[in-house]
């Protein structure tokens, strides 16, 4: 009888390669320092001087091609100790706070199309420090509608979408990600056996 071992850096390997082809740009809310493009990361040093960055809503050639007419997030892991305010786009309507438990955003009218940017909320901060701090746009605590526990995107027809969140690090200059289409755990699965089996 032949026995099959794999080591876990081997399975990674393996997925990585057959997961590879599936991956496609996929519409996301991101936080970058340019208000038109996506860039996510930045480095603090003193003297600590003001800071502005950008929410964005990122829209590429999936549902949201057409663009959105709002959004519900929040943003995780903004450093506490940093002095920061959140200003919306003048031209929509919001209400809560992106750096608590939730906020929506609300345009009048559709925004945006394929493989633009949407400016949702300016943010200006004062740093206090030069540490590494990682943060990302991710659910609001509790979501608006229980069936959609991610960043959402309102469609230009109405209708909610569940979109990817960006992250943005300081003083970390390593890769960022990119959103992308997830992959269900039963493809992954999927993909395990016939690796494998």
């Amino acid at each position: 009888m032949q026995h099959r071992y794999f080591s876990t850096g081997t399975l990674v390997a393996v997925l990585c390669i057959v997961l590879a082809p599936r991956l496609a740009p996929a519409s996301c809310i991101a936080i970058s320092t340019e208000p038109t493009n996506v860039y996510c990361r930045a480095v603090i040093a003193p003297p600590f001087t003001l800071g502005t960055l950008y929410v964005l809503a990122v829209l590429f050639a999936d549902q949201a091609a057409d663009g959105c007419t709002g959004a519900e997030f929040r943003i995780d892991g903004f450093p506490a100790g940093w002095f920061k305010t959140a200003t919306p786009n003048p031209a929509a309507t919001a209400i809560g706070d992106p750096f608590g438990s939730a906020c929506s955003i609300a345009f009048p009218a559709c925004q945006g199309a394929p493989n633009q940017s949407v400016l949702l909320y300016t943010l200006t901060y004062l740093p206090t420090d030069m540490l590494v701090h990682s943060m990302n746009v991710v659910a609001a605590a509790p979501p608006y509608d229980p069936q959609f526990n991610c960043p959402v995107m309102r469609l230009c027809n109405g209708q909610p979408y569940c979109v990817s969140g960006g992250y943005f690090r300081f003083n970390d200059l390593g890769p960022c990600e990119v959103a992308v289409e997830p992959v269900s755990w039963s493809g992954v699965k999927a993909l395990y056996r016939d690796a494998f089996h």
